[in-house]
């Protein structure tokens, strides 16, 4: 079985999905440069914020994920992807008009349902479109829309924020959104599950929720890739979310040289990291499939005592460049484990195999990073100064990242027999 796709129209819809992705974490991260003036004219308080930041988007992103990847498992994927990015880009614009707290609570909610419909059927959809040995590399080039939309975020957020204010800054960006979901509704389509596998037949019905949880929660490699996965969004979501304020709150910078500085070490560090990842996955997983899990894994440990010099040397330049190099690293993970969990995943549930791995990553990541981290601030505030605070909160982030990777380093030797059983 298979269809056949022509290489151009292959890399035509890799660009198409990496456009959405790039917008999706644009508007998601958009918050962390704008939060220095949202808490300055709501007066909220770090804890706040961090929800803000974290949970209240994650929250429905987790408990919409699962639903969502269950219709992109049965429907058109494509019309998913439009109408979800439709939505949260919509939102995004209104968010522009919230008033308090619990405004801000409820928009970034429906942000958080609209982005869940749009990365499990896109992440299924390139499964379709790209062969396994090809795989992590057309998901680390699509997982690019995360410096991508970081970069976007920073810069151009930055500068809207600086000249016009958040409010304004929210309503601009959302725009976008709603005019590519019409582009790729009218030029992506849909292919057969199964289509870049070579199938010798057409693959069954998607399964039931709870059959799928214990296909996958059975499978070793892939319980291993979701606890060092979440952890390591954990402290990327953390940093991303919270440095703004730090140097904004240290005085190392204005609002709109951070937008920069952060533009450039999560936006390039991160996008040299995701593709040199996916390169080397696949590069070194065909002699060596244990590859897979031991090169994200040495960049998490490598980058995790990055994560204390970043607020600890004196001086701007050296303290970005320690969060250039650390995010990159963090960012290899995105190809080879994202490839992982599409080859290991029945054909016919691979929706529902990355939106589990996205609940775990959203809840534990998003959900509690930037909140753990607000949190702390403020418990710290009464021991410490409240920069001195942040500043600890911070740099604590290195103990979760080392144990993601290291994780990952030990558990390699299962990875051969988890491939083996793949039909």
């Amino acid at each position: 079985m298979g269809e056949a796709i022509k290489p151009a129209y292959g890399r035509y819809v890799l660009m198409a999905l990496l456009a959405v992705y790039s917008i999706n974490f644009m508007d998601r991260q958009i918050i962390a440069v704008l939060s220095p003036q949202i808490k300055a004219e709501l007066g909220l308080s770090d804890t706040q914020l961090g929800f803000l930041k974290g949970t209240a988007f994650a929250l429905f992103y987790a408990t919409m994920s699962i639903p969502m990847a269950m219709l992109g498992d049965r429907t058109n994927r494509v019309t998913l992807i439009s109408c979800s990015l439709a939505l949260w880009s919509g939102m995004t614009a209104l968010t522009g008009f919230a008033g308090n707290f619990l405004h801000l609570f409820l928009c970034r909610m429906v942000v958080g349902v609209g982005e869940a419909g749009s990365t499990p059927p896109s992440h299924s959809l390139l499964a379709d479109y790209f062969a396994r040995d090809k795989r992590s590399t057309a998901l680390a080039i699509y997982s690019l829309g995360v410096p991508i939309g970081t970069f976007l975020g920073l810069i151009v957020g930055g500068w809207l924020a600086t000249h016009y204010g958040w409010r304004t800054t929210l309503l601009v960006l959302g725009i976008p959104g709603v005019f590519l979901g019409l582009v790729v509704k009218s030029t992506v389509r849909d292919v057969p599950r199964g289509s870049a596998d070579a199938l010798a037949a057409p693959p069954p019905r998607p399964d039931g929720l709870a059959t799928v949880a214990r296909q996958l929660w059975s499978i070793p490699t892939y319980r291993t890739m979701v606890l060092s996965g979440a952890l390591n969004a954990f402290v990327g979501y953390a940093l991303s979310m919270w440095l703004v304020d730090f140097y904004v709150r240290a005085g190392r910078a204005s609002l709109a040289e951070v937008g920069i500085w952060m533009a450039v070490a999560f936006g390039v560090g991160g996008g040299i990291g995701t593709f040199t990842g996916g390169i080397a996955a696949d590069k070194f997983g065909r002699r060596n499939p244990s590859s897979y899990l031991v090169i994200p894994g040495t960049a998490m440990v490598v980058a995790a005592p990055l994560t204390i010099a970043a607020v600890l040397v004196p001086g701007m330049a050296w303290s970005v460049a320690c969060v250039f190099i650390a995010s990159g690293l963090m960012y290899m993970s995105f190809g080879p484990l994202y490839g992982l969990v599409q080859t290991l995943a029945p054909v016919n549930n691979r929706s529902l195999a990355i939106a589990f791995y996205f609940l775990f990553q959203s809840l534990i990541g998003s959900g509690l990073g930037p909140l753990t981290v607000g949190f702390a601030s403020d418990q710290l505030s009464h021991i410490v100064a409240p920069d001195t605070a942040l500043t600890i909160a911070i740099g604590s982030l290195c103990l979760p990242l080392f144990i993601a990777g290291l994780n990952l380093i030990l558990q390699r030797n299962r990875l051969q027999a988890d491939l083996a059983r793949i039909p």
